[in-house]
């Protein structure tokens, strides 16, 4: 069909053909952006002119194509408004940024419905979190203030953005030591079951959280690193880091 045209002068069709390839190069080029709301962008721009091509070349639109294509670029704009919107209408409480810049991977959409799924407390007194020996049945990520780690008459002092009980989180098992948050203290706090639910529904969710709690214990043990001997039995073949806190 494209032999049939005229390159010398060209006219509508020739026009269309262009249009037509500048597009597909379009879509192409999105499949190697990694911003989301661009790669809808030009998705958008590359089936429009493809969906241009359909409804005019040859003077009769060819339906199939044409349906198709307009389906791709309406589904491509739907999502790339919902991702506008979830960036420039939502806000984050400011005692929640601590979390929201330490997981900026992630859009704010998925953020919102990580805080959503957990809840924002503060301590006005000491406050136990979690109990050596016993299973927790909270996660919890300490946004301001001061929290402790105590076992065997030891004492560690863990600063603002860590998380509390990410150990027992990730093995399933009780805490190897108590936390305690001091007066003052701002922290998240989650359901473990709740959270796993939520975790498992969305892998990007879940990767970003603990890919934060890998390197959360990796500054834990850089930082303050703790002897063996405040570990429970049966921890020695943990890596490093996971020994770090309960």
């Amino acid at each position: 069909m494209f032999a049939e045209f005229n390159w010398t002068e060209p006219g509508l069709d020739e026009f269309l053909i262009l249009l037509f390839n500048f597009g597909n190069l379009l879509a192409v080029i999105a499949f190697a952006v990694r911003g989301p709301i661009t790669l809808r962008a030009l998705a958008v721009l590359g089936t429009g002119m493809q969906a241009i091509f359909y409804a005019y070349i040859d003077g009769d639109p060819i339906w199939f194509g044409l349906f198709w294509k307009v389906l791709m670029a309406v589904v491509a704009l739907s999502f790339m408004l919902l991702l506008i919107y979830e960036r420039m209408g939502r806000q984050f409480a400011p005692e929640v940024r601590p979390f929201v810049n330490a997981l900026d991977i992630l859009t704010p959409g998925q953020l919102q419905r990580l805080i959503r799924a957990g809840e924002v407390r503060r301590a006005s007194s000491e406050r136990g979190l979690l109990l050596q020996g016993q299973k927790p049945t909270e996660l919890y990520y300490l946004l301001a203030g001061r929290a402790q780690v105590l076992k065997d008459g030891k004492r560690i002092d863990l600063q603002a953005e860590a998380f509390l009980g990410e150990i027992s989180f990730i093995s399933g098992g009780a805490a190897t030591a108590d936390v305690v948050v001091q007066p003052g203290a701002v922290y998240l706090a989650w359901s473990v079951d709740e959270l796993n639910a939520l975790l498992e529904k969305e892998a990007s969710i879940d990767i970003a959280v603990r890919g934060l709690m890998n390197h959360d214990l990796a500054r834990k043990v850089a930082s303050q690193p703790l002897s063996t001997n405040l570990l429970p039995a049966g921890t020695e073949g943990l890596p490093e880091a996971q020994q770090a806190t309960g």
